[in-house]
């Protein structure tokens, strides 16, 4: 569908002198769901709101549903009070497989302000990784697990209390493509059947249905 408005071929004056945590102009878009261009890149719709948004985050405007939005929001940064550096900090401890509580020893932060923002971080992560990871090319596909616990271990676990039925075992489902070592597709759960169901069929949606050799 063509757009409605023009994007320059030239850099914005509003791309110069950008941090390493802002993105070009070009690379954002309309986070309102209402919006008929929410979700679409390189329209030229998103531009700068001069007079506004002097401080660190600059303020955007929508030039289809009119509206203004920080920079930040829709990202994980949105709301947070830590500095946007510290966040950066505990994102790699925690993606290089860093407990919370070494994590929180390691940048000076406490406990529970990295679980929520480890939880803040995944749900972002996974939204990404639903809306990029299709139409995958996949030659070789390798299905394995990878067991935690939640909560509680198994063995404490009462199997009347609604309340454990999420704690004890989980396991970490996932597909790999061989040559890459990409992870297409990961589900959480019980080691049974209806979750290895679920993780073959979204191995399949994200390859378009071929299956692998």
């Amino acid at each position: 569908m063509p757009s409605r408005h023009a994007p320059s071929t030239k850099r914005s004056r509003a791309d110069d002198a950008l941090s390493s945590l802002q993105r070009p102009l070009s690379e954002l878009c309309c986070i309102h769901p209402d919006c008929a261009d929410q979700g679409r890149y390189e329209l030229g719709n998103v531009v700068l709101r001069r007079g506004k948004g002097t401080g660190r985050w600059r303020m955007l405007r929508c030039r289809t549903c009119r509206r203004e939005f920080s920079e930040r929001k829709g990202t994980a940064l949105w709301h947070s009070r830590m500095p946007p550096e510290k966040v950066i900090d505990i994102a790699q401890h925690l993606a290089e497989g860093c407990g919370i509580r070494k994590t929180a020893r390691l940048v000076g932060a406490s406990k529970d302000g990295v679980t929520k923002l480890g939880l803040r971080l995944g749900l972002h992560a996974r939204a990404l990784h639903d809306t990029r990871v299709r139409d995958v090319k996949v030659n070789e596909a390798q299905f394995d697990e990878k067991w935690a616990f939640v909560g509680k271990k198994q063995k404490h676990c009462d199997p009347a209390a609604p309340a454990d039925a999420e704690r004890g075992d989980q396991w970490d489902h996932t597909a790999i493509d061989v040559e890459s070592r990409f992870v297409v597709s990961l589900k959480v759960g019980k080691r049974d059947r209806e979750t290895l169901k679920a993780t073959v069929a979204d191995f399949a949606e994200r390859t378009g249905g071929a299956p692998p050799r």
